[in-house]
């Protein structure tokens, strides 16, 4: 018989032409410090990014296509100390001020340089909103970006099975909800462009994203602008990080088990956590040119719960203790104990080429593979009957920026992301007949299982479908042109009796037969093949006949008969 079981699997995929801007704009006013006119013609720029533009005859300029993250921007006049500002900040889909007042250069070559400190009050928004930079994200005691987003008020986190909504657990959905609202209700972007879980939405553990690849961690809460859809309750907004003109690499560890020095619970639970970056030119020299890779690989078991000290007795006389415990024939441990498992990296790689200092290339490549078994209590004494979940994602993205004059610019986005699912349970295989256990029991804390804590029967544990046995007194007619395979099944590795009928196509529809043949007999396992057009019947019960070398009949006795089932293909 061919052994073959099937698994689960989903493959989605998502293409999206729509996008929100990744890039801000600085804007302000340059005046004299000593009458406090505007100044006319003064030249602000963003040397390393060669963006830059001059003031009006109001005095105002702006400098738009501005990446997210911080610059240094300088402040040139003939006849003026030059300012140069550093740490301006510039935040997605929104406007810096940054005004500039001008002293007269007393001493030729004279500075002045200025820190830029980012405004309390933003006037031009009018919703809740919140901005974490990289710096913040890896100073705050948070391991994830989803722990970032809950340090929030309002933002809750729901970990546990038996409190969320049911099934979200189980398939790495994360139940985040923001002022009352359902997780699904929350958009979330990587540069602009939309991220989420393609059937239940929102997010989860097929779309973590190291907190080593973010610029930028943008929130808005409440009403959301046009280009903004499918999000009641919130508007999350990541920007990645490019790399820089040098050369630069980070690294955290982070993990539970140090020995004699951790609890029993934190070394079962066995946490750790990989996640480091490296950026630079990609040609050395080259600095137009330049990547950023970062990663982040992480393992713990999923749950560490405590049992109590009552367990089942196997030598009890009548189970009378176990009875009086009321313990489940399962329960065999006492103590913590550590459930399920939870191993997930992503890896995020990123290339931007500046053409010149009005074009530029963004190329992403983001991976993430996780593969996890939750806790459920309906399998806490015996989990390998628990499911496991296999996420694998990956998503290409593409973002071309051209700036065609001092205030206008376009920018082409264009992304494709993909996820892969598949939900089955582990090989296990307790009898070691070389069936797995998921296609041969049913096993169930409540003691409702297969076999209720009765020794399994090895070779005589046959896997078969749902609704596809026959029992004794049934009859099996094959009115087609194609053989029919049945195999013998019985608890116990019972025998199953048949009598086989020969039909001929003209017999086909009725109980009589030209010629029979009685009481043949299939062992458990064998199989019983039905050519087209005859019939057999499974009989009521199993005569057990012993005949003697002559052929004389000594004994018979009736016994309990077996069943036929369709085989596993």
């Amino acid at each position: 018989m061919k052994r073959f079981w099937s698994k689960i699997g989903l493959v989605l995929m998502s293409t999206t032409l729509a996008w929100s801007a990744t890039v801000g704009t600085i804007s302000g006013r340059i005046t004299d410090a000593a009458t406090g006119e505007p100044l006319i013609g003064v030249q602000v720029m963003i040397s390393e990014l060669g963006l830059g533009g001059s003031t009006d005859f109001e005095g105002e300029y702006y400098i738009q296509n501005v990446p997210v993250g911080l610059h240094q921007v300088q402040v040139l006049m003939i006849g003026y100390a030059r300012v140069r500002i550093s740490d301006v900040g510039v935040v997605m889909d929104q406007t810096t001020p940054l005004d500039v007042v001008l002293e007269e250069e007393i001493i030729e070559g004279q500075e002045v340089t200025v820190v830029a400190d980012r405004a309390l009050v933003e006037k031009d928004v009018t919703v809740k909103k919140m901005v974490r930079t990289a710096e913040e994200i890896q100073n705050l005691p948070a391991r994830s970006l989803t722990e970032m987003l809950t340090l929030q008020s309002g933002v809750i986190q729901i970990k546990s099975a038996e409190y969320g909504i049911p099934g979200f657990e189980d398939r790495g959905i994360e139940e985040i909800h923001v002022r009352g609202g359902r997780s699904g209700e929350i958009g979330y972007t990587i540069d602009g462009m939309y991220i989420e879980n393609p059937i239940y939405g929102g997010i989860g553990k097929g779309t973590r994203l190291n907190t080593h690849a973010v610029q930028d961690l943008i929130t808005q809460t409440g009403v959301f602008s046009a280009e903004y859809g499918d999000a009641m309750s919130q508007i999350v907004n990541i920007i990645t990080e490019v790399g820089g003109d040098r050369y630069a690499g980070t690294f955290e560890w982070q993990g539970s088990n140090l020995g004699a020095l951790s609890s029993e619970q934190d070394r079962l639970r066995d946490y750790n956590k990989f996640v480091g970056s490296f950026s630079g030119p990609l040609i050395p020299g080259y600095k137009k040119l330049t990547f950023r890779i970062s990663g982040d690989y992480s393992s713990s078991a999923y749950r560490v719960l405590k049992f109590d000290d009552i367990v089942y007795i196997e030598d009890d006389p009548g189970n009378l203790i176990n009875r009086s415990n009321k313990v489940h024939w399962l329960d065999r441990y006492a103590g913590w104990k550590a459930f399920g498992y939870d191993r997930t990296y992503d890896v995020f790689s990123k290339l931007h080429w500046k053409i010149d200092p009005y074009k530029q290339l963004n190329f992403t490549h983001w991976m993430v593979d996780s593969k996890f078994k939750t806790y459920s209590r309906w399998n806490q004494f015996y989990e390998e009957n628990k499911n496991v979940n296999h996420k694998y994602s990956q998503r290409f993205h593409l973002e071309f920026r051209h700036q065609l004059n001092e205030k206008t610019y376009y920018t082409l986005s264009a992304s494709r992301f993909t996820q892969e699912m598949e939900i089955d349970v582990e090989d296990g295989d307790m009898d070691g007949d070389g069936y797995p256990d998921w296609v041969e029991y049913k096993i169930g804390t409540e003691a409702r299982g297969l076999h209720n804590g009765v020794d399994y029967k090895g070779e005589c544990d046959i896997p078969y479908e749902d609704g596809q046995i026959f029992g004794p007194g049934i009859s099996i007619a094959n009115d087609g042109s194609e053989t029919m395979v049945y195999e013998s099944w019985g608890p116990g590795c019972l025998r199953t009796m048949i009598t086989y009928y020969w039909r001929n196509p003209k017999q086909v529809g009725g109980a009589s037969s030209d010629s029979s043949k009685n009481h043949i007999i299939i062992n458990h396992g064998e199989q019983i093949v039905i050519h087209p057009y005859d019939r057999i019947k499974i009989e009521d019960i199993y005569l057990d006949e012993i005949y003697s070398d002559a052929g004389t009949l000594l004994s018979s006795r009736k016994l309990s008969n077996g069943n036929l089932i369709n085989p596993l293909d």
